[in-house]
Formats: structure tokens, C-alpha cells, sequence
């Protein structure tokens, strides 16, 4: 099933907004990048918004933006959990070594609030080599999602099945089984 958004308009296909999106930040990044106008400067702005494109510019661009790991690594200690997130987000893009950022993203994880979850477990996922360390809380996500206070306890037990069942399937219990 497609999800649709209608604003003062025709429906929007979200998949495709969203791909139309990320192409166009993609070409953003390379013209940004071929001016020079990309600035591990710019990172440090107090405009959240100018912070956060030059962050994502900074990502797409890849490993050739590798000088802005160090300003990106400060971002971990961020004490907005998505800045940090997005900064571990940026990190494996720029080609970071995932011990580096790993142990945060897998302890963002903890948080009660999963308005997020689906960015978490995708960052999570890009790195699912070094994501051992996220079995034990995504299995008690999976196993204690009704009383950890989701009102979305379904979607997040579908999201965390997901995730183990790329990152451990033996984990995942099957109907009328139990955990293994």
C-alpha cells in the first residue's frame, strides 16, 4: 500500500517524494562539491538548517569529504539523540571506522521514544557487521514492546523484526515457536 499526503493539492506519493528528494540532494552535493562552496566551516553554523544540508551535502559527497569526520565525531555527543544519529548517519558515509560511531547508535536504541526507530535500525543496518551489540536491546524491544510505552507496538515489533532478521535471523521467533 502506497502512502499518500494531500496539501492544498493533488496526493503525493511519499516513496517517490522521497527519491525525488534524495536525487536532488545527491546533485546538490556534487555541484556544491565542484564549486567549492561545501565548507567543513559551514558545519559549525548556528543555523540548524544550513548545519544539517551541509551535514547530508557532506555525506553525499563520501569519502573525498573525509576532513569532516573529526567535526562530525563532535556531533556524537550531540544531546539531540537525531543529531546524533545523522551524525553517525554522515560518519559511515565519509567512510569513518563504525567503532567510532557504533556504540552511540546502538545506545540510541535504549530510547523510549521510537517516533525514530526506522532511521536508527536503517543507519543500524548500513553497518549490520558491527551491530552485535544491538541483538540483546532489539530483542528486548521486540519481546517488551507493549510495556515499554510504544502506542505503535505493532509497527515497532514489525521494524524490529526486520532488523533482527537481517542482523541475527535465528533470533526471531517463529510463529508457535519460541526464541531460540
Amino acid at each position: 500500500m502506497l502512502q499518500r499526503l494531500v496539501i492544498n493539492g493533488p496526493p503525493v506519493n511519499l516513496c517517490h517524494a522521497a527519491d525525488c528528494i534524495r536525487d536532488r540532494q545527491r546533485s546538490l552535493a556534487k555541484c556544491l562539491l565542484g564549486s567549492g562552496l561545501v565548507s567543513i566551516d559551514a558545519l559549525s553554523s548556528s543555523d540548524l538548517q544550513i548545519d544539517a544540508l551541509t551535514a547530508g551535502a557532506l555525506g553525499e559527497i563520501g569519502p573525498q569529504a573525509r576532513a569532516a569526520i573529526p567535526v562530525m565525531q563532535r556531533r556524537l555527543a550531540d544531546t539531540n539523540v537525531m543529531v546524533r544519529v545523522g551524525a553517525a548517519d554522515v560518519l559511515g558515509k565519509l567512510g569513518a571506522e563504525p567503532s567510532v560511531f557504533m556504540p552511540m547508535l546502538v545506545e540510541s536504541l535504549r530510547d523510549p521514544d521510537f517516533s525514530f526507530l526506522d532511521f536508527k535500525l536503517e543507519v543500524l543496518l548500513k553497518h549490520k557487521n558491527h551491530g552485535r551489540d544491538a541483538l540483546p536491546i532489539l530483542m528486548n524491544i521486540l519481546t517488551n514492546a507493549e510495556s515499554l510505552g510504544s502506542p505503535t507496538n505493532i509497527y515497532v515489533r514489525q521494524q524490529v523484526t526486520g532488523a533482527l532478521l537481517q542482523l541475527q535471523p535465528t533470533l526471531v521467533p517463529r510463529p508457535g515457536h519460541d526464541a531460540e
